[in-house]
């Protein structure tokens, strides 16, 4: 086929659909618990934690007035009361997906902010007991928390993403909710 073609794409991307979809690929490789399972749960809880960030962000330039200027660079449990209270969603914070996201945010600024922990343990057990975890290393207290978190993680961010899709016009649930593109062709006229 000879001639030019004209193309126009139009794709408003936001960083939640790739992080969410990393966490949830991580949470699934940690549930397998193969070799590497402890760093799939790290990744998952991470990029859970990152796609909060990026839902607020996306929600927030489209829902609140100066967004960028006055809350883009407050704390995520704040992005999402300004989110909700904004946008008419109750915030319960003893509710699900709140509680879950309250824990995220701790947890996230443990991994942001590590502290050296020491972690011991002594305990009595049976020599076939010893045999079978003689390998196993103490857990510190981030590792539980991250393994405690690992599942529900990208659960809790999916239903917060449905909680606020909600509340979006046709148009911007297109945008926020889906990771989708849309494009045109046509040959190109040349006036001779």
């Amino acid at each position: 086929m000879r001639g030019k073609m004209v193309v126009h794409k139009r794709r408003l991307y936001s960083a939640h659909h790739t992080l969410l979809r990393i966490a949830r690929v991580s949470a699934s490789k940690a549930a397998e618990k193969s070799i590497g399972w402890r760093d799939h749960e790290f990744v998952a809880v991470t990029m859970s934690c990152l796609a909060i960030e990026a839902i607020c962000n996306a929600f927030g330039e489209r829902m609140v007035d100066h967004w960028k200027e006055d809350v883009e660079s407050a704390s995520p449990t704040l992005k999402l009361r300004i989110l909700c209270s904004s946008m008419g969603v109750e915030y319960d914070k003893n509710a699900e997906p709140w509680r879950t996201l309250r824990k995220m945010h701790t947890v996230r600024n443990r991994i942001a902010h590590p502290k050296l922990e020491s972690v011991e343990k002594s305990e009595s057990m049976t020599v076939a007991r010893y045999r079978r975890e003689e390998r196993i290393e103490p857990v510190s207290s981030l590792e539980k928390q991250v393994a405690e978190l690992a599942q529900g993680a990208p659960v809790a961010v999916q239903r917060l993403l449905e909680v606020f899709g909600e509340k979006l016009s046709e148009d911007d649930q297109f945008d926020l909710l889906h990771d989708s593109w849309e494009g045109t062709a046509h040959p190109e006229v040349t006036l001779e």
